[in-house]
């Protein structure tokens, strides 16, 4: 490898390893996120790009979104993983 390409690839690997930072950073929010047993005791709300809002205390709907985001963020992270080699 030239110098202009190692430069390039720790730059590159320095991209990735923010990622995965930021990654692991949101994951470990989500798994300090308590939902009790009581149906209403937190409240989801999602915001789209026209201004349009949901808003919904449905304990068993916000649980699976968790558990979806916990599962996305855990394969995103080890797909980050997996580009930092040397």
């Amino acid at each position: 490898m030239t110098m202009m390409e190692k430069i390039l690839k720790i730059e590159n690997l320095q991209l990735v390893i923010e990622k995965r930072a930021k990654l692991v950073q949101t994951r470990s929010e989500l798994d300090r996120f308590q939902i009790s047993s009581n149906d209403f005791n937190c409240t989801m709300r999602l915001n789209d790009s026209d201004g349009n809002v949901f808003t919904t205390s449905f304990t068993p709907g916000i649980k699976k979104v968790i558990e979806f985001l916990k599962t996305s963020f855990d394969a995103s992270i080890t797909e980050a993983e997996n580009k930092i080699t040397f």
